[in-house]
């Protein structure tokens, strides 16, 4: 028959062995985050056994991950919002041209009405006119061509800022989240 001090050295024996156990025994990484450790032994064990500094590491780690991809969409935002000025004031050169071209095809248009004369030299000249005329409606026809081209090229580049601008946004979020 055990007796009563037999058996709370018993008990004692066995709770020693358990913590020994606990602390020989490394634990998993996702055991030891330090936000849901329940315990000062659980602490101990993930502090000694380099869990903690081993997460902590892996934080850093993925901090200067997100910290260079947000610096490097950063840059590339940057890098698109020059194109995006580039272009458009490419469009606004275009815009001036076909203007030019424009009024040079109404100027063209006022001479060809008042030209339209009966006599031979006149229909000579009236020809030539109507050649002219035909020429400065195919360039403006081109620089139209032209002139819509960098539009849609701007649009394109500006879906394409908005999405880095939510790469980067969110890329904020877990920078934060690492913090």
């Amino acid at each position: 028959m055990l007796r009563a001090g037999d058996m709370r050295g018993s008990i004692l024996v066995a709770i020693l062995l358990t913590l020994a156990a606990c602390a020989i025994t490394a634990p998993a990484p996702e055991d030891c985050d330090p936000s849901e450790v329940n315990s000062v032994i659980q602490a101990s064990v993930c502090d000694s056994s380099g869990v903690f500094e081993a997460r902590i590491e892996a934080l850093e780690a993925e901090l200067t991950r997100v910290d260079e991809e947000a610096a490097l969409t950063e840059a590339e935002a940057a890098e698109f919002l020059a194109d995006a000025a580039r272009f458009e004031a490419d469009a606004d050169a275009a815009q001036a041209q076909l203007a030019s071209q424009q009024l040079r095809i109404n100027n063209l248009r006022n001479q060809f009405t008042t030209l339209q004369a009966g006599n031979t030299e006149q229909r000579r000249v009236l020809d030539e006119m109507q050649r002219h005329y035909d020429e400065a409606g195919q360039e403006l026809e081109r620089l139209q061509a032209e002139r819509d081209a960098p539009a849609q090229e701007i649009a394109e580049l500006n879906a394409t800022i908005e999405s880095k601008r939510r790469a980067i946004q969110a890329l904020q979020v877990i920078y934060a989240e690492v913090e």
